[in-house]
C-alpha cells in the first residue's frame, strides 16, 4: 500500500469518527433530557438542561 492509498484510507477513518463522535453527543443529550423530563415534569427545564448539556 503506497503513500496515498494509506492517505485515502485515514480519510474514510476520520469521517467515521467524526459521525460516531456526533451521534454520541446527540445521544447524550436525549439522554439528559429525559432524566430531566421525568424528574421534574418541566418542559422548560428540559429545554434549559438542552441548552447546557455539551457545554458542561
Amino acid at each position: 500500500m503506497n503513500f496515498f492509498e494509506h492517505q485515502a484510507a485515514a480519510r474514510r477513518g476520520s469521517g467515521r469518527l467524526v459521525l460516531l463522535f456526533a451521534l454520541a453527543v446527540a445521544g447524550i443529550v436525549v439522554v439528559v433530557d429525559l432524566v430531566v423530563l421525568v424528574m421534574t415534569g418541566s418542559v422548560g427545564a428540559t429545554v434549559a438542561a438542552t441548552l447546557a448539556t455539551p457545554w458542561r
